[in-house]
């Protein structure tokens, strides 16, 4: 048996209650609540999602500040 965690499982309750809130729809009270908790798990499932490449981005940002430096720019000391 497959058993989800974290994200999937957030995305999986959100699909649910998406079709939950089609099938209630003549009922505007249900209606509502499974689309507010179907957005409440797609949120969840956003804030579980790790960045990708996080590191590659990083070593991007050092470089991009090194190089609007200039190559050849010395600090200026007092001297």
């Amino acid at each position: 048996m497959n058993t989800l965690d974290g994200r999937a499982l957030h995305i999986h309750m959100a699909r649910v209650f998406l079709a939950q809130a089609r099938v209630t729809r003549h009922l505007p009270c249900a209606h509502a609540m499974f689309l507010r908790w179907a957005a409440d798990r797609r949120r969840r499932a956003a804030q579980t999602r790790e960045p990708v490449q996080g590191d590659l981005f990083g070593e991007v940002q050092s470089t991009t500040r090194t190089s609007q430096r200039g190559a050849n720019h010395e600090p200026q000391g007092k001297g």
